[in-house]
């Protein structure tokens, strides 16, 4: 049985709003019955559970596990900030390659070491939800004197499975290519509705605050994997030849890079915008965690890539 030290100490780590995210993360773990693709879930370990005072309990059971982890990085973005932060502050909204709580120290973890970052971002979020509350982000940006916002979206709008399936065709003996089972027109279009939302972002965003830059990225090549709950679904209920997966990937995945390549080089946004280009820093199957999710030596570098394009933008 925990001695009352355990008790207070866990308690403070679940309740107090000092609490941090790493300090959180020791306390949970994934939830396999109740997640699916896009919105992992987390429990309490049982340790923990069992040595934290019952009204504790009820604080952290009336909140998601994303909430405490969105919460738990704000309050160390104002500690930050009061302890008279004086580099680069920057504002950043986005999916699960921004938060993904407790398993993998993602994206903005590995940043969060050199800026100031106000996080905004979800695990499951989509673009296409981002650009409805655009607003929000022109708030936070404005009230942090923010110099850099940073977007990851797209993805969930695509491997939404109904999408997904919608470019894809079925099994056809006499294909053997990848590109023979895409239907390319429709992948294309599917891209121009990406490309919109990200231009309203882009064009809200440059024309009310002045001066900030963006930064956005395409996603690497993710690798279908057996059982997997994001590619390898569909890919099977379409019957395609598991060879070609891959490749089949490789092709949507290009795509997108190429889509927001052109949108963000767009003259009309005044340069502010800077495409960074993931592919390739994974890299081999055993380097993800997920079928779209690098472990986190793959998300350190591509947080590289992010930190030489914000330097190269922002520090002189």
């Amino acid at each position: 049985m925990a001695n009352n030290s355990d008790t207070l100490r866990v308690s403070r780590q679940l309740a107090n709003p000092s609490v941090s995210e790493r300090q959180l993360a020791e306390h949970f773990e994934i939830d396999t019955n109740k997640s699916e693709p896009f919105r992992p879930r987390f429990r309490l370990k049982s340790e923990a559970r069992a040595i934290l005072h019952p009204d504790d309990l009820m604080i952290v059971g009336s909140l998601s596990v994303r909430d405490l982890f969105a919460q738990a990085r704000q309050r160390e973005y104002r500690e930050k900030i009061a302890n008279g932060w004086d580099g680069l502050r920057l504002v950043s909204e986005g999916d699960s390659w921004f938060q993904y709580p407790i398993l993998l120290r993602e994206i903005i973890d590995d940043l969060f070491q050199e800026y100031a970052i106000f996080d905004m971002s979800a695990a499951g979020d989509s673009l296409h939800n981002m650009r409805r509350g655009v607003q929000q982000i022109i708030d936070a940006l404005k009230a942090e004197s923010s110099h850099g916002l940073l977007l990851s979206g797209g993805g969930n709008d695509f491997l939404d499975r109904g999408v997904f399936s919608h470019v894809l065709r079925g099994f056809n003996r006499s294909f053997n290519t990848a590109d023979q089972y895409v239907i390319m027109h429709r992948l294309a279009e599917v891209m121009r509705s990406i490309e919109a939302d990200y231009a309203a972002m882009f064009e809200a965003v440059t024309q009310q605050v002045e001066g900030v830059r963006i930064f956005c990225h395409g996603y690497d090549w993710a690798i279908p994997r057996f059982g997997g709950l994001y590619l390898w679904p569909v890919m099977n209920d379409k019957e395609i030849p598991e060879p070609l997966r891959p490749d089949i990937v490789k092709i949507i995945v290009n795509a997108f890079n190429e889509a927001l390549s052109g949108v963000a080089s767009s003259t009309r946004f005044g340069g502010r915008i800077t495409y960074i280009d993931c592919r390739g820093a994974i890299g081999r199957s055993d380097e993800w965690f997920d079928e779209i999710h690098p472990k986190n030596p793959g998300f350190s570098r591509v947080a590289d890539r992010f930190r030489r394009a914000i330097n190269g933008a922002l520090v002189a």
